[in-house]
């Protein structure tokens, strides 16, 4: 084989090599990206649903209640839903204790739900 062939041959593999480390960045690249869009969704998320919690704490204890307003503050961005919440009886009868959930979307997809007891104290 003579010089020229073998040089061919070793900057066709070392294009090769770079070629795959390239393809290693960028795959490390686009799974960084999805982990911090996830992680940000999350967090937004949770901020929205602890916020409406934090509305429904303040307002007094409402018996037989089947929901509570949503904090009318409260700024939602476009595409994200808070559901009003649901609030059922802890024990089937309203007895001054009620689990409230609260349910985030985004883009029609759930996100997170938060649910607590609220005490008639």
């Amino acid at each position: 084989m003579s010089e020229k062939g073998a040089i061919f041959i070793e900057i066709l593999i070392g294009i090769v090599i770079l070629g795959l480390v390239g393809v290693a960045i960028l795959s490390g690249f686009t799974t960084s990206f999805k982990a911090i869009t996830i992680i940000d969704e999350n967090t937004l998320a949770k901020n929205l649903a602890r916020n409406q919690m934090e509305y429904i704490d303040k307002h007094t204890y409402q018996y037989e209640a089947t929901t509570y307003l949503l904090n009318p503050g409260l700024e939602i961005p476009d595409g994200w839903e808070v559901l009003p919440s649901i609030v059922e009886p802890l024990y089937g009868v309203d007895d001054g204790i009620q689990k409230v959930t609260v349910t985030v979307w985004n883009h029609g997809k759930e996100v997170y739900t938060l649910a607590v007891y609220k005490l008639d104290l």
